[in-house]
This record gives structure tokens, C-alpha cells and sequence, in this order.
């Protein structure tokens, strides 16, 4: 269910998505690390990382999560910070509004293709984005995430987030225009003295810019 991409880099990557969408769209060859990349949606990728070590004689792994991603990256560094030398969250946000959450679950029990077509309409910046991620990414995307996977990321993002978080090699990427998750909750959050912020001026999807993989690559 995870798959290893080998670049013959010295570091390996674990890569959560964000709801409704793919690994792939995060632009996994700009990505100058080995890389685990889960084949569906994973909602505790612990057991599963594991056996990928094992199997591939890893020594330890970073994990980069976007969104959602960025919530099931952190429990899980938290659950095992012997497995994870980093954790790098994107575009994280540690309160939802229970009832877009409520009513997206409506959405997608109602209809999940329009549910999740709704929900790309209002994440992209403008139309020529939605238009380029539509003509390369959406079916995929689609196809990715099941009716019940859906359902169980958005009653995961229901839950309380962690209120302590003593990670010491610990990263927030974000967005200074996202507006989904608004980046001065990164202050209000973290309880470490000096941890790692890094903003980019985009909104809640950095991954047209140049300066995320900058950022990421050079960790």
C-alpha cells in the first residue's frame, strides 16, 4: 500500500495528500528525496511505515504532510518520534469549522464526484488553476479517494488537535493567503520557543511555487 521511489538520495520522505487529493499532485519529481508514497488515502500510516523500513532497510524517516496530511503527519510523529527524524507541515490548520465540515459530508454522501468538484472550485486561487489541475490531476484525484475514505478525513479533522507539540525537528510551511487555515494560528499553536515558520505567498496549495521545493529540498 506504500510504495518506494528511489532517487539515491541520502533522505527518505513519507508524503501525506490533502483531502480529495493525490500524492502526485504535490509534485513528487521536485522532490529530491526518496520517497513512500501511499496507493490510497492512509489515516494512520504508522504500521505501514514500519514494514516499508523493514522491507527497504530504512533508518529512520522524515514525513511531509499537506492539510489533512499535515494532521495525520503530526499524530503520527507523535505517536513515534523514533520512527520520524522531521515532520514538515503544509498548509496545516488545527481548528475546522464543524459545520463546512458537517455540510461537506452532506455533499459527498449526496453525490461524492460534485461534492469533491465543489470543494476544488473553492481551494484554487483562480479558474486557469482550477482549469490546469482539472486537465491533469482530477480524475485522478477522484478515482484516489473512496466515499468512506472521505468520510473518515473529515471526521478525522473533527477531532481535537494537539494542544502540546514537543517536536524539536519540527517545520510549518504555509501560506500567507490562506485563508482556510490562516497562518497566525501557526503562532498561536506551537509550543516550541523557536520553531521552524516558513511563509510563501500563495494561498492554501503551495505547489506551484519554486520557493516550497527550495524550502523543502534544503531541509
Amino acid at each position: 500500500m506504500i510504495s518506494f521511489i528511489d532517487k539515491g538520495k541520502d533522505k527518505t520522505l513519507l508524503v501525506l495528500p490533502g483531502w480529495g487529493f493525490t500524492p502526485e499532485f504535490m509534485g513528487l519529481d521536485r522532490l529530491e528525496w526518496n520517497l513512500l508514497v501511499p496507493a490510497r488515502p492512509v489515516f494512520d500510516p504508522l504500521p505501514l511505515v514500519s514494514k516499508a523500513m523493514g522491507q527497504y532497510g530504512l533508518d529512520g524517516i522524515y514525513v511531509l504532510g499537506w492539510s489533512l496530511g499535515a494532521r495525520i503527519a503530526l499524530d503520527s510523529a507523535l505517536k513515534a518520534p523514533e520512527i520520524f527524524k522531521g515532520c514538515i507541515l503544509v498548509s496545516y490548520g488545527d481548528m475546522f469549522r464543524q459545520d463546512i465540515i458537517r455540510e461537506k459530508l452532506r455533499q459527498i454522501e449526496e453525490n461524492r464526484e460534485k461534492g469533491l468538484r465543489s470543494f476544488y472550485l473553492t481551494i484554487f486561487p483562480d479558474k486557469g488553476a482550477y482549469r490546469a489541475f482539472r486537465k491533469v490531476h482530477e480524475k485522478r484525484c477522484i478515482s484516489f479517494w473512496s466515499l468512506e475514505d472521505l468520510k473518515i478525513g473529515l471526521n478525522y479533522l473533527l477531532k481535537p488537535a494537539p494542544t502540546h507539540i514537543p517536536l524539536k525537528n519540527l517545520v510549518f510551511i504555509h501560506g500567507n493567503r490562506d485563508d482556510l487555515c490562516p497562518p497566525e494560528r501557526i503562532m498561536e499553536i506551537t509550543s516550541l520557543e523557536e520553531p521552524r515558520r516558513i511563509l510563501l505567498d500563495c494561498g492554501h496549495i503551495p505547489f506551484t511555487k519554486d520557493e516550497f521545493y527550495e524550502a523543502v529540498n534544503n531541509l
